[in-house]
């Protein structure tokens, strides 16, 4: 039914899957009706991706909501939970929990929350941030406890309003996953050390982000494509001890950055790295180097004067 005019839909009981699109782009759809006695399953990534769906039915067959199954349900406020399904929980009218082991008794994974929430203090249960799960919604500052181990994919995806973002010293955060912060209005932020890498458009088009500090006792190995592109970042502090390797395709394209320095871990400077960095003069690089690779257009557009 992708990119249908549908307005409403009802979905049989006999239905076990809503793959993945299933209803993409369907932006005048606003009611799905699924019956108490439904058979469904699992609900697929990007299934009412673009539609605007203010409010949805889950029944107790429900087990499986796959990575990205709320992307782009930007209108989304309210889940109606069957008080019969054991496998989430809908708490406070606000948040979607469920588990990362369907055999366990554990709930901890935030699976969404509402659009329209500006205020939310993640539960101490919760190890696991899905994937879209805060998109689109409203809240102005998110602090990520120790107890979080993975934040998925775009979590925080066009969070207009959001501008801080604390991680404590304590982190168990590996990877900060595409399109995390993707559009959100952060103003500077804190690398945990516990991070290997920073994967494609992470930080992509935060206007408003300034400032980003990776601590002296960093894992930091990778920062990937378009990373921090289209971001005003003035000021990055990489320590001279980092373990990075790869500064990754338009890392910092476009960004405010007037210096930096290159720290000796790394080997590879990759495509457009710096390109457009209209402010970059200064690039330090370290005797000790093991650097053997800039590749074309890393410092394109740039106004360094020696290197």
């Amino acid at each position: 039914f992708a990119f249908t005019k549908i307005e409403e839909i009802y979905i049989s009981s006999s239905v076990s899957k809503i793959c993945e699109g299933a209803f993409a782009c369907c932006s005048n759809l606003k009611k799905v009706e699924i019956p108490e006695n439904s058979k469904l399953q699992t609900i697929e990534a990007n299934a009412f991706s673009g539609t605007n769906i203010s409010e949805i039915y889950f029944p107790d067959s429900l087990i499986e909501l796959k990575e990205g199954w709320c992307i782009n349900m930007n209108n989304l406020k309210r889940i109606n939970l069957s008080p019969s399904n054991d496998h989430f929980i809908f708490k406070e009218d606000k948040y979607l929990i469920g588990k990362s082991d369907n055999k366990s008794d554990e709930f901890d994974i935030l699976l969404f929350v509402n659009r329209d929430v500006e205020e939310f203090c993640i539960p101490t249960n919760i190890k696991i941030i899905s994937s879209y799960a805060f998109a689109y919604s409203k809240i102005k500052e998110i602090f990520i406890p120790a107890n979080i181990s993975k934040i998925g994919e775009g979590a925080f995806y066009n969070c207009y309003n959001l501008t801080k973002v604390e991680f404590p010293e304590n982190s168990n955060i590996q990877i900060i996953e595409k399109k995390t912060f993707f559009s959100s209005k952060i103003i500077e932020i804190c690398i945990p050390a516990s991070v290997l890498k920073i994967c494609k458009k992470a930080f992509y088009c935060c206007s408003n982000l300034i400032k980003v500090k990776i601590p002296n006792d960093s894992k930091l190995q990778i920062i990937e494509r378009n990373a921090f592109q289209c971001s005003k970042i003035e000021e990055i502090y990489i320590p001279n001890d980092s373990k990075l390797q790869i500064i990754e395709i338009g890392a910092f394209t476009g960004s405010n950055i007037k210096n930096i320095f290159i720290p000796s871990s790394v080997s590879k400077i990759c495509n457009s790295a710096f390109s457009g960095c209209s402010n970059l003069k200064k690039v330090e690089i370290p005797e000790n180097s093991i650097l053997q690779t800039i590749e074309a257009n890393a410092f394109s557009g740039t106004n360094i004067s020696e290197i």
